[in-house]
């Protein structure tokens, strides 16, 4: 015969026997960020780990930028032909994660899974 256990709300829940098991907290290092990734690099290291660098993309920010001086001593216009800066565009990379071979196979079959999600929530949403 199973066992219920009524709840406070009323309604009855069944009692399971407990099962071995183990709890994880996830608690936030001190250099938790969240990040956005316009794409990624990497490969195989050295060591036979994977290796996959996160990167966002951007326009180069100028490194130097020259204003004229008004005739009252104040912040003018600024010189656009005397700004300094970079000529391309910019890859920062933000964060590079290494892999062995299981953890790979693991974020591999999360991924998948969890755009199949992303795919149904999308298809969803148009309707």
């Amino acid at each position: 015969m199973k066992s219920l256990k009524k709840l406070k709300n009323g309604s009855v829940a069944r009692k399971i026997p407990p099962k071995p098991s183990v709890k994880f907290d996830y608690l936030k290092s001190n250099t938790f960020r969240v990040l956005h990734a316009d794409g990624i690099y990497g490969g195989i290291t050295p060591q036979g780990l994977l290796q996959i660098a996160f990167f966002s993309e951007r326009f180069p920010i100028p490194t130097q930028m020259v204003y004229e001086v008004t005739p009252a001593g104040k912040l003018g216009k600024e010189i656009p032909e005397l700004r300094v800066g970079r000529d391309a565009l910019v890859r920062e990379l933000d964060v590079s994660v290494l892999l062995n071979g299981e953890i790979a196979k693991a974020l591999h079959n999360w991924l998948g899974d969890h755009l199949k999600k992303l795919e149904e929530f999308h298809k969803k949403k148009i309707k």
